[in-house]
Protein backbone atom coordinates (compact mmCIF):
# COMPACT_ATOMS: atom_id res chain seq x y z
CA UNK A 1 0.00 0.00 0.00
CA UNK A 2 1.51 3.48 -0.97
CA UNK A 3 1.58 5.88 1.88
CA UNK A 4 1.48 9.35 1.79
CA UNK A 5 3.76 11.74 3.51
CA UNK A 6 3.37 13.68 7.42
CA UNK A 7 1.56 17.10 6.60
CA UNK A 8 3.53 19.48 9.33
CA UNK A 9 2.91 22.70 10.51
CA UNK A 10 4.48 25.53 12.39
CA UNK A 11 1.80 27.61 12.87
CA UNK A 12 -0.18 26.15 16.33
CA UNK A 13 -2.93 29.02 15.51
CA UNK A 14 -4.08 27.06 12.49
CA UNK A 15 -5.32 24.69 14.94
CA UNK A 16 -8.60 26.16 16.13
CA UNK A 17 -9.82 27.07 12.30
CA UNK A 18 -9.23 23.45 11.91
CA UNK A 19 -11.23 22.27 14.92
CA UNK A 20 -13.77 24.34 14.49
CA UNK A 21 -14.33 23.09 11.04
CA UNK A 22 -14.06 19.63 12.43
CA UNK A 23 -16.32 19.78 15.65
CA UNK A 24 -17.26 17.96 17.70
CA UNK A 25 -13.77 17.16 18.76
CA UNK A 26 -11.72 15.04 21.19
CA UNK A 27 -8.68 16.34 22.80
CA UNK A 28 -6.45 13.57 24.45
CA UNK A 29 -3.47 14.47 26.78
CA UNK A 30 -2.38 13.32 29.67
CA UNK A 31 -3.18 15.72 33.61
CA UNK A 32 0.21 16.37 34.00
CA UNK A 33 1.19 17.90 30.13
CA UNK A 34 -2.34 19.29 30.80
CA UNK A 35 -1.38 21.65 33.66
CA UNK A 36 1.62 22.24 31.91
CA UNK A 37 0.57 23.81 28.56
CA UNK A 38 -3.35 24.66 28.73
CA UNK A 39 -2.52 28.19 29.12
CA UNK A 40 -0.35 28.21 25.81
CA UNK A 41 -2.63 26.80 23.40
CA UNK A 42 -4.84 28.67 20.94
CA UNK A 43 -7.86 26.96 21.57
CA UNK A 44 -9.82 25.57 24.45
CA UNK A 45 -11.22 21.56 23.87
CA UNK A 46 -14.56 21.12 23.85
CA UNK A 47 -13.78 17.37 24.77
CA UNK A 48 -10.66 16.33 26.98
CA UNK A 49 -9.59 13.01 27.98
CA UNK A 50 -6.68 11.70 30.26
CA UNK A 51 -5.39 8.40 29.07
CA UNK A 52 -5.30 5.57 30.86
CA UNK A 53 -4.30 2.11 29.23
CA UNK A 54 -2.51 1.20 25.79
CA UNK A 55 -3.85 -2.07 26.23
CA UNK A 56 -6.56 -3.71 23.71
CA UNK A 57 -9.14 -4.45 25.26
CA UNK A 58 -9.20 -0.92 27.05
CA UNK A 59 -9.19 0.59 23.68
CA UNK A 60 -11.37 -1.10 22.24
CA UNK A 61 -13.86 -0.13 25.02
CA UNK A 62 -12.44 3.70 24.53
CA UNK A 63 -13.50 3.50 21.09
CA UNK A 64 -17.01 2.16 21.58
CA UNK A 65 -17.44 5.13 24.18
CA UNK A 66 -16.17 8.15 21.93
CA UNK A 67 -17.64 7.55 18.92
CA UNK A 68 -19.36 10.35 18.40
CA UNK A 69 -16.66 12.70 17.35
CA UNK A 70 -15.14 13.85 13.85
CA UNK A 71 -11.73 14.59 14.79
CA UNK A 72 -9.49 13.78 17.73
CA UNK A 73 -6.26 15.54 18.78
CA UNK A 74 -3.55 13.89 20.14
CA UNK A 75 -1.42 16.62 22.58
CA UNK A 76 0.91 15.14 24.19
CA UNK A 77 4.01 12.34 23.80
CA UNK A 78 3.84 8.72 22.78
CA UNK A 79 1.36 7.08 24.99
CA UNK A 80 -1.23 9.62 23.91
CA UNK A 81 0.13 9.91 19.93
CA UNK A 82 -0.78 6.37 19.99
CA UNK A 83 -4.68 6.69 21.75
CA UNK A 84 -5.22 9.24 19.27
CA UNK A 85 -4.18 6.88 16.71
CA UNK A 86 -6.10 3.96 17.36
CA UNK A 87 -9.49 6.63 17.53
CA UNK A 88 -8.59 7.54 14.48
CA UNK A 89 -7.66 4.53 13.14
CA UNK A 90 -10.78 2.50 14.48
CA UNK A 91 -12.95 5.55 13.13
CA UNK A 92 -11.63 6.34 10.49
CA UNK A 93 -11.82 10.33 11.49
CA UNK A 94 -9.48 13.06 11.16
CA UNK A 95 -6.07 13.27 13.17
CA UNK A 96 -4.52 16.37 14.44
CA UNK A 97 -1.41 15.76 16.17
CA UNK A 98 0.64 18.11 18.73
CA UNK A 99 3.77 16.53 20.06
CA UNK A 100 4.90 18.41 23.30
CA UNK A 101 8.28 15.76 23.25
CA UNK A 102 9.99 14.73 20.25
CA UNK A 103 12.18 12.21 21.74
CA UNK A 104 9.93 9.29 20.03
CA UNK A 105 8.32 8.57 16.98
CA UNK A 106 5.11 8.19 17.74
CA UNK A 107 3.79 11.02 15.33
CA UNK A 108 5.64 9.73 12.60
CA UNK A 109 4.76 6.14 12.02
CA UNK A 110 2.20 4.75 10.71
CA UNK A 111 1.39 2.21 13.14
CA UNK A 112 -0.06 2.54 16.76
CA UNK A 113 1.60 0.83 19.25
CA UNK A 114 -0.60 -0.93 21.50
CA UNK A 115 -0.17 -3.34 24.86
CA UNK A 116 -1.73 -6.85 24.79
CA UNK A 117 -1.25 -8.50 28.86
CA UNK A 118 1.58 -5.68 28.60
CA UNK A 119 3.43 -6.59 25.68
CA UNK A 120 3.80 -4.27 22.78
CA UNK A 121 1.91 -5.06 19.41
CA UNK A 122 1.82 -2.91 16.41
CA UNK A 123 -0.96 -2.28 14.89
CA UNK A 124 -2.91 -0.58 12.74
CA UNK A 125 -2.11 2.19 9.17
CA UNK A 126 -2.64 5.43 9.82
CA UNK A 127 -0.82 8.84 9.32
CA UNK A 128 -2.02 11.92 10.89
CA UNK A 129 -4.24 14.80 8.69
CA UNK A 130 -1.65 17.16 10.21
CA UNK A 131 1.39 17.38 12.60
CA UNK A 132 2.09 20.33 14.63
CA UNK A 133 5.29 21.32 16.40
CA UNK A 134 5.70 24.38 18.15
CA UNK A 135 8.88 24.98 19.53
CA UNK A 136 8.06 26.62 22.26
CA UNK A 137 5.57 24.19 23.45
CA UNK A 138 8.28 21.64 23.18
CA UNK A 139 10.78 23.95 24.98
CA UNK A 140 8.55 23.75 27.88
CA UNK A 141 9.09 19.71 28.22
CA UNK A 142 11.53 18.88 31.04
CA UNK A 143 14.90 18.45 30.18
CA UNK A 144 14.70 14.78 30.86
CA UNK A 145 12.40 13.80 28.02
Amino acid sequence: MEQEGFQLSYDISQVANLLGDAAPYLVITQDDIWQQVADRLPFAPENLYFIKSLEVEFLDDFVKKHSAYNAVVGLGGGRVADIAKYLHWKKEITLYQIPTILSVDAFFTHEVAVREHGVVKYVGDTTPDKVFIDSELIRSAPAAL
